[in-house]
């Protein structure tokens, strides 16, 4: 994977600016990063951006093979449910990761969220579980916050829990979390949970590339795993496949 000048990608605004052009299929980004030095980065559609929780200033990108269309006829296909691997192959912003783990009983573990609250993956049986791996300083990341709102509001708790991990570190402390949730004013309607890495079992501790997601199926088994920024209709085809 080939590296990109910086941890902010794309069309995100996070603090500074970003201004994007697309032209054929080419975007040009300016942005002002944390630092308040202003980038500039140009890239062909389709790459996925992800970046390494090790080391923020870095981020990787890869060039999936999909295309709008294969994903146009793959959500129109009602009413059969879409196949995984075909909703994997159409991607284009995000790819498959940790696929050793695929229909592998998911390990239990419990998390504890930002209102005190305590959440052990196996007491979500009987429903799918989203797992998204994520930092406040994650450009990708604050751009996936918008279609993970949408999806809570479009599937009930009844029968999809969202857990966004948060893994602490010194640029992605507790209290930074907290502040990045409160500034939407109470938008953020899933669970949230900032996460000592150490507690987490295998694979759930090896997230190196955010975002990131697990999605567990009703028994409890990992269902996919992905690495980059998944779309809300993807999101979506990705919990209707078989």
């Amino acid at each position: 994977m080939n590296k990109v000048p910086s941890a902010i990608w794309g069309y995100v605004i996070i603090p500074g600016l970003a201004i994007v052009a697309m032209i054929v299929g080419v975007f040009v980004v300016k942005f002002i990063d944390f630092g308040g030095s202003e980038h500039e980065h140009t890239f062909v559609l389709p790459e996925v951006t992800v970046v390494n929780t090790s080391d923020p200033e870095s981020s990787s990108s890869i060039t999936p093979t999909g295309s709008s269309d294969q994903l146009t006829n793959l959500a129109s296909a009602s009413p059969e449910k879409p196949k995984l691997v075909d909703v994997v192959r159409a991607a284009r912003t995000w790819g498959p990761a940790f696929t050793q783990w695929d229909g592998k009983d998911a390990p239990d573990f419990t998390v504890t969220d930002l209102r005190g609250k305590e959440h052990k993956l196996s007491d979500y049986r009987g429903k799918d579980v989203m797992l998204v791996f994520w930092a406040t300083w994650c450009g990708p990341c604050r751009y996936e916050v918008p279609d993970l709102i949408a999806l809570r509001n479009i599937v009930s708790e009844d029968k999809l829990a969202i857990l966004a991990v948060s893994y602490i570190q010194p640029n992605n402390t507790t209290a930074m979390i907290e502040r990045f949730v409160k500034s939407y004013n109470g938008r953020i309607n899933y669970t949230v949970a900032p996460v000592d890495i150490t507690t987490l079992p295998a694979p759930f501790d090896s997230v190196q590339y955010i975002p990131g997601a697990f999605f567990v199926d009703p028994a409890g088994k990992i269902k996919l795993a992905t690495s980059g920024l998944i779309p809300l209709h993807e999101m979506q085809l990705i919990l209707q496949a078989e």
